[in-house]
């Protein structure tokens, strides 16, 4: 159903769902097809839906962490449940639904035709991955999550399920706590913007839109990803476990994890001046040659820098080529020469490399030779980029790859604000640690969850439209409107300073006065951002998102320093030159909340939610008519 309102000079046209799922990758699409198979009403709104993480990212083989379903291995729902948690600053009830789920949306989307690999008896046999001994992980090849959305978009559209391509959500609509709809930018009509706001009035939201990807310079998610939780911090949704990240070894312009093989066939780390001159390969700087080749083989399944490993472990690696690229030079990966020049010999090789390689068949040539034995399909992803690994080394920087943290949810995926789900990589459902390719379990397990609450929630007495919302959003853009553009400027900067002061390497001070350029922005932020055409506004506006996100993640990282921790997951703590000691679990056990007030944000610490030790005797659910329902 739609009519129309009008506020000024603008017409809006109002749509009326009971649910809006934001988001076209893996998780959002999810949820469509589960909302696609019953009888409410939803849409998919998507800023487009060729964008995003899922769609447009991936490795030498792509991770998806599920309960284990192959071999004589003993695994449990209980177990892995545990193993998620003690990841740290992991809710007990979350971990168990990523366990007890993971089964079913991993077959889900085998059903569907996502092409993970079995043997002629139909097990999925699966390896070891980072911060995770069991052999849990699962791929479909580098392309993993693109072949799950691919899936997934076929099969709601088979199902009719509507999609509103082109369309930019930019502001919440909340009423007493609860949600009452979205405003969003139509980008195909931004020829008459008077035409271009429409309003989408619905009973619950579905937020999938991915992790803060615009946040930093220095990133592996791809240029089509911004991310969007600023409208959500606007409108009252609290954060949680922002400090968290994943930051590892990527390449430059065209973005990709080199993680796995890519590391696994021993390439050659070297950096230049930036011309080209003075080729120095700077690990051997501070590592011995056996040394050096034992790190870069563990770089292949401890791909994420790791503050535990950041002294005598494969993190080196990490802070080696971050120190590189800081003193002005550029760093890269060369597949055509093996390392250590002349000295290279197999015999330097650990036991774990040498008997890796040996039953990969791949203990011989050079690392490019032994790529295209193990892996040719991690070499064809470069080819197909335009980058040939036989002849052109890849440069290379330590970039943000994920968030762990993101909206505070509840077990259902639910947020504070009643109605408003986040999904995905969305939601804070990760800890400090968590295994490779967890996340792409969470997009299906969170789809689900979020899904069977929202289809079992009570009908609500709908809430009339606040204009006056809308129009100071109209009045924004229209300020915005100016004679000259420097969104992209904007746009630099405020990546430049995350990079350079909130990545893996942080200190209190730093971190302190990206708080003060932050704010600076905000208050600025209308000739700072403008543009000088209706077409550049979805621009301006990302950047307005982008802006509040940083000034959340940046005063959790503040407040978690000030309160004397310690490195730990993703990042080490510097002060008087030199890092913070390391203390395992450090604030483990507690989470960190964050809630945007203005133009501040409060710090407020819980207890983590244990894991539920529930019911499974079985005749006793077989009675109970609601899981019976479920």
């Amino acid at each position: 159903m739609k009519n129309k309102v009008t506020i000024g000079k603008y017409a809006l046209t109002v749509h009326h769902y009971n649910t809006v799922i934001i988001g076209s990758g893996a998780a959002g699409l999810a949820a469509a097809y589960e909302l696609s198979k019953g009888d409410t009403s939803f849409c998919v709104v998507t800023e487009g839906i060729h964008m995003g993480t899922s769609r447009n990212t991936g490795s030498d083989k792509q991770t998806y962490y599920k309960l284990s379903v192959a071999g004589d291995t003993k695994d449990s729902v209980r177990q892995m449940s545990r193993d998620l948690f003690v990841g740290g600053c992991m809710n007990g009830d979350t971990a168990l639904c990523q366990a007890a789920l993971s089964a079913r949306g991993f077959f889900n989307l085998v059903n569907i035709g996502v092409p993970f690999p079995s043997n002629e008896f139909g097990e999925y046999a699966g390896y070891k991955t980072d911060h995770d001994n069991t052999l849990r992980a699962v791929s479909a090849g580098p392309l993993t999550s693109k072949y799950m959305v691919e899936h997934l978009e076929k099969e709601v559209k088979k199902n009719d399920a509507e999609i509103v391509d082109r369309c930019l959500a930019v502001e919440l609509l909340v009423k007493d706590g609860r949600i009452n709809g979205l405003v969003t930018l139509n980008t195909d009509k931004l020829d008459d913007i008077t035409e271009a706001f429409s309003i989408f009035k619905c009973k619950n939201i579905i937020l999938a839109t991915g992790g803060p990807a615009g946040l930093y310079r220095d990133s592996v998610y791809p240029h089509s990803q911004t991310g969007s939780s600023g409208f959500a911090f606007r409108a009252g949704a609290l954060g949680a476990n922002l400090t968290e990240w994943q930051y590892g070894i990527a390449s430059v312009g065209f973005r990709w994890n080199l993680s796995g093989s890519f590391q696994q066939v021993l390439p050659r780390y070297y950096s230049t001046q930036s011309d080209g001159s003075d080729e120095n390969e700077f690990l051997y700087d501070s590592m011995s040659d056996e040394d050096l080749l034992a790190m870069t083989f563990l770089k292949g399944y401890q791909w994420p820098f790791d503050a535990r490993k950041a002294v005598n472990g494969s993190s080196r690696i990490d802070l080696a080529v971050f120190k590189e690229i800081r003193a002005g030079r550029r760093g890269y990966l060369d597949f055509a020469k093996n390392p250590l020049g002349k000295r290279f010999d197999f015999a330097l090789l650990s036991d774990e490399c040498k008997d890796y390689l040996e039953a990969s068949e791949a203990m011989f040539g050079t690392p490019i030779e032994r790529l295209l034995k193990m892996n040719p399909k991690a070499y064809d992803v470069y080819k197909s980029n335009g980058i040939d690994l036989k002849s052109a080394p890849i440069e290379i920087c330590v970039a943000a790859q994920h968030c762990n943290g993101g909206l505070a949810v509840d077990a259902d995926c639910q947020t504070n604000i009643d109605g408003l789900f986040a999904i995905g990589e969305a939601a804070a459902t990760f800890g400090i640690y968590r295994p490779g390719g967890s996340a792409l379990n969470a997009t299906q397990v969170d789809a689900l969850r979020a899904t069977q609450k929202v289809c079992t929630r009570e009908s609500q007495d709908s809430c009339e439209i606040d204009e006056t919302k809308i129009a100071e959003l109209i009045d924004l853009s229209e300020r915005l409107l100016k004679d000259k553009n420097n969104t992209a400027v904007f746009r630099d900067r405020l990546q430049k300073r995350m990079s350079d002061n909130a990545s893996f390497l942080r200190t209190a001070d730093g971190i302190k006065t990206c708080i003060n350029n932050c704010l600076e922005d905000i208050a600025d932020f209308e000739e700072k951002s403008c543009v000088d055409s209706p077409a550049r506004l979805p621009f301006a506006l990302r950047n307005r998102d982008l802006l509040d996100t940083q000034l959340v993640y940046l005063s959790a990282m503040l407040d978690y320093i000030e309160k004397g921790g310690s490195g730990r997951g993703s990042f080490v703590v510097e002060e008087n030159g030199s890092s913070r000691p390391f203390v395992d679990g450090d604030f483990a056990d507690v989470i960190q909340h964050m809630e945007l007030c203005g133009t501040g944000c409060v710090a407020k610490w819980m207890p983590v939610r244990p894991i539920p030790n529930p019911e499974i005797w079985f005749e006793n659910l077989l009675r109970n008519d609601e899981y019976t329902e479920n």
